[in-house]
């Protein structure tokens, strides 16, 4: 017992942006999954008798120009930013991946195509791209969402294809070519266990700036709707209050700092963990 307290302390010591990034992610997920339920108040109910209530003891983050408790909306919104933003990760993680390595394991003709298709993604700026995307397809989550999908995927596909190269003269992948194996079987049970844990690092670490990018589309109007506690939408319904009521604005940005925040320490830890230098590919918003 006493050998196992020893080494959760020396891992703790050793990784500690892992822990504090980790605490701090469950109690988000805590939050977003039980917070909604043990709220005393409904995020858009209406209450003209409670119109821009300072922070007390029955509305802790005071309440807005209809009466609503920020304090709900913000519980509830959750949900919302950090949703879309693991939707937009895990999707154009797995669209990048399939396209990074089937170019860098295949080669030749295929890979010059696709990664010139990669780098004409790359080449757009990624707020006008997904602009463009929203403008074209309309307003709304679902939309916002494939939007900055279409911004993100290409630099999990460029990331793939560097670490597929990487691993692709590795004795282990000549001699399961050697065995006969199929590419399929080299590709899932070789190449892919050897660079999850890159694309892992660079997943966690863009999370923070995609709930930064939904907050923004939101915050324009391009992405969730009115009543919606989005936090980019409540930011923006609160502007207009931010001298006579800062909290309107200030609870949602603070828990958008606050989310980005765990998920870079998280990443950042996850980062130290399998190789300090990884977090130095992470792509800059």
């Amino acid at each position: 017992m006493k050998e196992k307290h020893d080494g959760l302390r020396h891992f703790s010591r050793r990784n500690p942006l892992l822990i504090i990034g980790g605490a701090a992610i469950l109690f988000l997920f805590f939050v977003t999954l039980a917070g909604p339920r043990l709220c005393t108040h409904e995020p858009s109910a209406i209450n003209y008798d409670a119109i821009c209530v300072p922070p007390c003891a029955e509305y802790p983050f005071g309440t807005d120009f209809n009466g609503r408790c920020v304090l709900c909306r913000v519980v509830n919104g959750a949900h919302i930013s950090i949703g879309v933003a693991l939707a937009v990760v895990v999707i154009g993680a797995a669209i990048g991946v399939t396209v990074g390595i089937t170019a860098g394991y295949s080669g030749g003709a295929l890979d010059s195509v696709l990664m010139r298709f990669v780098e004409v993604m790359l080449s757009f700026p990624g707020t006008i791209f997904a602009l463009a995307v929203l403008g074209t397809l309309g307003n709304g989550i679902p939309n916002q969402i494939v939007a900055l999908t279409m911004v993100r995927w290409a630099h999990y596909a460029r990331l793939a294809r560097g670490e597929t190269l990487a691993v692709m003269n590795a004795d282990y992948i000549e001699a399961a070519r050697a065995m006969g194996n199929s590419k399929p079987r080299i590709i899932f049970h070789y190449i892919l266990p050897n660079i999850i844990g890159q694309i892992l690092v660079i997943a966690t670490l863009s999370i923070g700036p995609v709930i930064l990018a939904g907050a923004g589309l939101s915050y324009l109007g391009l992405g969730a709707q009115i009543p919606s506690p989005e936090w980019g939408l409540m930011i923006n319904s609160g502007k207009d209050y931010i001298r006579e009521a800062p909290w309107i604005t200030l609870a949602p940005g603070l828990a958008a700092v606050f989310t980005v925040f765990s998920f870079n320490l998280l990443g950042e830890g996850i980062g130290d963990l399998i190789d300090p230098h990884l977090k130095e590919k992470a792509e800059v918003d």
